[in-house]
């Protein structure tokens, strides 16, 4: 795929769930590997950005899985930019099977990071330049939009802490592992029965080590039989804060 990045990988044991599926929590670090090895490729490695005391801070996820890989399955990930803004960027994933079908679609967005500050900084024009690809977005006229938390009572509710090694090199959570706790709040008839085909994710407010949060989910079921699970991450100390929101929609395997 000409402008894209290229790798390609074998699903190992580790990396899948008790139904010997690709998790979503490690397809998700599969792809943050792939945006920083596309980087470094650039010219934009972790050790030149740590220089700058810059980065690259992802705010949203959208990935439809048309069919998840299964262990011992080999994949090909392609990763392009698909647009640069004065402070964001948008980044399109395409993941193929051995016969070259695409069976994963994600869009993401990601904001450039003065680290120091903590605050959002210009792309210099020079990065856009390198990024540029010519090439449509994954998921067209993606506008990462999620539903409103429910004014309803949670169906389930559980306490978290944030540990040493659920932080990054930034120092704050790891993004994937807000997939991976929302994941383990999808009630067990859907997780063990069902495919997730529809996963989004917005981060709205950092969270650290010692971070207290209280996960809040949400379980409603479609007139087609289907489920939709919502995870909202709120503050411990202010419910008026919530780091991070996880949807997924889930049907019956086929």
């Amino acid at each position: 795929m000409t402008g894209a990045y290229r790798e390609k990988k074998e699903i190992s044991y580790y990396t899948t769930n008790h139904r010997l599926m690709l998790t979503k929590a490690n397809l998700a670090m599969f792809l943050q590997d792939l945006a920083i090895n596309h980087s470094a490729s650039l010219g934009y490695t972790l050790d030149y950005l740590e220089g700058l005391k810059k980065g690259w801070v992802i705010t949203n996820w959208h990935i439809e899985f048309l069919r998840t890989p299964m262990c011992g399955e080999k994949i090909t990930l392609d990763t392009w930019s698909d647009g640069c803004k004065s402070l964001m960027a948008n980044r399109s994933y395409l993941v193929s099977d051995e016969k070259g079908d695409v069976i994963i679609k994600a869009a993401s967005k990601w904001v450039f990071m003065d680290l120091e500050e903590r605050k959002p900084f210009p792309i210099p024009e020079e990065m856009k330049e390198r990024y540029k690809a010519p090439l449509l977005p994954a998921i067209e006229n993606e506008k990462f939009k999620m539903a409103k938390k429910p004014e309803r009572e949670c169906d389930y509710k559980e306490n978290v802490i944030v540990s040493r090694s659920q932080t990054d090199s930034n120092g704050h959570t790891n993004n994937t592992q807000y997939i991976a706790w929302a994941m383990d709040q999808v009630p067990d008839f859907i997780y063990d029965s069902m495919n997730g085909y529809d996963m989004k994710v917005v981060y709205r407010h950092e969270s650290y080590r010692g971070t207290n949060m209280v996960m809040e989910t949400y379980v409603d079921k479609t007139e087609d039989n289907e489920y939709v699970v919502d995870t909202y991450f709120v503050n411990g100390s202010d419910s008026s804060v919530i780091h991070a929101q996880v949807t997924t929609l889930w049907k019956n395997a086929v």
